[in-house]
């Protein structure tokens, strides 16, 4: 679910809005209508926490809009950091696959997949997220965004990964 939230803020409202709470907004609604929602599989069960993230997305986006907090009058702070000792700390990793470089590293990554999966059009991000994120079924895409059958579907989702990849290249990952 976060992933599908990080690509449906987009980069700009990331920089203001953390993920992580719209998630954790959107189970909490999901919850509290958990009673009036009939789950007949798990990617429409999927499909519905997506909704509602995206209704929260829009009202985070509405409010961050607002004329008082206006990303363009945003002033940034200064870093300076005088009269502050700053202490090193070198802590050995706890085993060799768990180095901060690479969680670094593959945090980077998911970033710009990210980044490069909202920049596509409306259409290929949502059928990306519906088969990638949401793992939606061929016969459930084709019918959700009207292709005549799953082959159909199948090449849409083709070209826009195709597309993806070449976003991807772009950015430096392979």
């Amino acid at each position: 679910m976060r992933g599908v939230v990080r690509v449906r803020l987009g980069e700009p409202l990331r920089e203001f809005l953390e993920s992580g709470d719209i998630v954790q907004e959107t189970f909490a609604q999901a919850l509290a209508s958990f009673d009036r929602f009939e789950v007949r599989d798990e990617a429409r069960f999927l499909d519905w926490l997506s909704r509602l993230a995206e209704n929260r997305i829009r009202d985070a986006a509405k409010l961050r809009g607002a004329q008082k907090r206006d990303p363009a009058r945003a002033v940034a702070l200064d870093d300076s950091r005088s009269g502050v000792e700053s202490k090193r700390i070198d802590p050995l990793p706890s085993s060799p696959e768990l180095r901060p470089e690479d969680l670094a590293a593959r945090g980077e990554e998911a970033g710009i997949l990210d980044d490069c999966v909202a920049g596509l059009d409306d259409r290929q991000r949502e059928i990306v997220v519906q088969r990638n994120y949401l793992g939606a079924t061929w016969p459930a895409i084709a019918e959700e965004f009207g292709y005549s059958n799953e082959q159909a579907a199948r090449a849409a989702h083709a070209k826009a990964t195709l597309e993806l990849c070449l976003r991807l290249r772009a950015r430096g990952v392979s």
